[in-house]
């Protein structure tokens, strides 16, 4: 989102005339703060400027909660002060060629959103026409063991093999999916019982404290699996330590420019 609101600033710095009857309804896109980075409304938003709004907020996206501020409508003011204002066309591609990588995947987020299929280019249809190199070595760790390919459409899929006395493997497929799981790794506290994480392809929770295992997460298709908390651990560093390896870097990068930052 920083990206998006400093491309707006790098847009406005070059727009034709520096008066705008518009500049008002960009700052009611837009949580307007005060020197202490808290919001404010009425006339104590009415002296500060838009440059300076945006400044602000951020500097506020920096810290950790940021719910209260979020900038939901920002990528709407870019598109708006684009179609709507006046600018040499040559001074804006300037402008905004440092922030291209963050507008494709800004544009690419709203494409998959839609429509419901990633920016992709229509020539090379298969995964074994992507250009993503060697395979990429399985990564061990607690019982558990994580395998990798090219899926159908040029995507990725993770393979998800639990302890050897599970006797089941799992996978994980297409990117949107995969980033999910790993957000759902990354971001829910399972330390308390009774806490949930509901997405659009996995639904967890943590069960009460007599309950073994505590940890369970309902994947697609209502298939559920449950986890002793030293083995959610170990599912954890296998991810973390899988997305260090340069090869799924470099076909991350590649697939947020196809769906975006979802």
């Amino acid at each position: 989102m920083r990206g998006i609101l400093e491309a707006f600033l790098a847009a406005y710095a070059v727009r034709r005339g520096k008066k705008s009857n518009r500049d008002t309804h960009y700052l009611s896109n837009l949580p307007v703060l005060n020197k202490q980075g808290k919001p404010v409304f009425g006339a104590e938003a009415e002296g500060i400027d838009l440059p300076t709004a945006v400044e602000r907020l951020m500097r506020r996206l920096e810290a950790s909660d940021v719910d209260e501020v979020w900038p939901q409508f920002a990528a709407r003011n870019l598109y708006e002060f684009l179609e709507e204002e006046s600018f040499g066309i040559e001074a804006m591609n300037q402008a905004l060629k440092p922030y291209w990588p963050v507008l494709c995947r800004a544009a690419a987020r709203g494409h998959y959103l839609v429509r419901g299929y990633p920016v992709r280019d229509a020539s090379r249809g298969t995964a074994s026409e992507h250009p993503w190199g060697p395979a990429i070595s399985s990564v061990f760790e607690g019982g558990f063991a994580l395998s990798f390919a090219t899926g159908g459409g040029r995507d990725l899929s993770v393979l998800v093999s639990l302890p050897e006395a599970r006797q089941a493997m799992y996978e994980i497929a297409t990117w949107p999916v995969i980033s999910e799981f790993r957000s759902m790794l990354q971001d829910w506290d399972t330390s308390e019982s009774n806490s949930f994480w509901e997405g659009r392809w996995f639904f967890g929770y943590t069960a009460m404290e007599t309950t073994v295992p505590p940890v369970w997460i309902r994947c697609q298709g209502s298939v559920s699996f449950g986890f002793m908390a030293d083995e959610w651990a170990s599912l954890q560093e296998a991810f973390r330590r899988a997305w260090e390896k340069p090869e799924l870097q470099r076909i991350s990068g590649e697939l947020m420019l196809e769906y975006g930052e979802i």
